[in-house]
């Protein structure tokens, strides 16, 4: 259960990441 939480964890880092990333871009246009 540790490695799934970790895992689960990392993709939502991932994508909040993704999500402020395509907010600079539509920002720029």
């Amino acid at each position: 259960p540790g490695v799934m939480a970790s895992k689960t964890c990392m993709d939502k880092v991932a994508t909040s990441l993704c999500l402020s990333h395509v907010r600079k871009l539509a920002k720029r246009y």
